[in-house]
């Protein structure tokens, strides 16, 4: 139609052992004509946690000025969660936004500090009526305080609500590591589309990504290949130089002897690799 403004492809970027965005791709992401942005972790599962309890440790944050013109942010396989001043840096980026995907993550991350910036991001994006969750934990009653912050005053709160998590057959009471009830605090009248699932484990995993050595860039369309079917990317163990198994996922298995290795049941709209 004459005049109907052109939109630009969701942007798509995997953080490599960094919460930096480079410069490269600043316009990209100031473009007025961008809708969707897709950030993922591939941080080395030592580094990373280690790197959110010690401030000190080097790994900076850096978020460009972003369009107000997106409306939808992914961010998934961000094992341990963010660094402080990550998340509420998105939220104070984009005040607009009002779809929010999250998977294979503690949204909360290792301390206290990351916690209350995790809610401050929530704080900061009071419009949003669209959230996903997928095989996402936090602390004890963070999703109370999440409930909480979407039922506040003169605000319209969640329209679309979507929970999943992959269940674990190894992790013994495993349902009981999930944070149902909590979960219940975010549903309100308003929501009119409600979906709480539990799927199965892949039998046939997809999509193998070797974990590379610290600092490696590395291309993950193999797994990307996979995102638009039902059971998702599946991304399987594998070992580092030194023979010490790790997990592509982002798990390192210390992580996985209190939560499961899940998988992502769905990947958020069709992207393309930055760059």
């Amino acid at each position: 139609m004459a005049g109907a403004r052109s939109t630009v492809p969701p942007f798509h970027l995997v953080l490599h052992n960094s919460f930096d965005i480079p410069a490269e791709y600043h316009e990209r992401l100031q473009d007025n004509r961008l809708k969707e942005v897709t950030l993922k972790g591939d941080v080395h599962p030592n580094e990373h946690y280690l790197s959110l309890l010690n401030l000190s440790s080097g790994m900076t944050v850096s978020i460009p000025r972003l369009s107000q013109s997106i409306f939808k942010l992914n961010l998934g396989y961000f094992t341990w969660g963010f660094p402080i001043g990550f998340l509420s840096t998105l939220g104070e980026r984009l005040p607009d936004l009002k779809c929010l995907r999250l998977y294979r993550q503690n949204v909360t991350g290792p301390n206290a500090e990351t916690r209350r910036d995790a809610q401050q991001f929530l704080y900061l994006i009071p419009d949003l009526v669209d959230l996903y969750l997928s095989d996402v934990h936090g602390d004890p009653d963070f999703f109370v305080g999440l409930g909480k912050a979407f039922r506040r005053p003169g605000q319209r709160g969640l329209v679309i609500l979507h929970v999943e998590y992959t269940f674990e057959v190894d992790i013994h009471d495993f349902i009981l590591k999930l944070p149902i009830p909590e979960l219940r605090e975010l549903i309100h009248p308003a929501i009119v589309d409600l979906n709480f699932n539990m799927n199965p484990k892949a039998s046939k995993p997809r999509g193998i990504v070797p974990w590379p050595p610290s600092g490696t860039p590395v291309n993950i369309g193999a797994a990307e290949n996979g995102a638009n079917d039902p059971q998702g990317a599946i991304l399987t163990p594998s070992g580092d130089q030194n023979g010490t198994p790790r997990f592509s996922s982002g798990y390192p298995l210390g992580y996985l002897n209190s939560l499961p290795d899940v998988t992502v049941g769905e990947d958020c709209g069709n992207t393309v690799n930055a760059g």
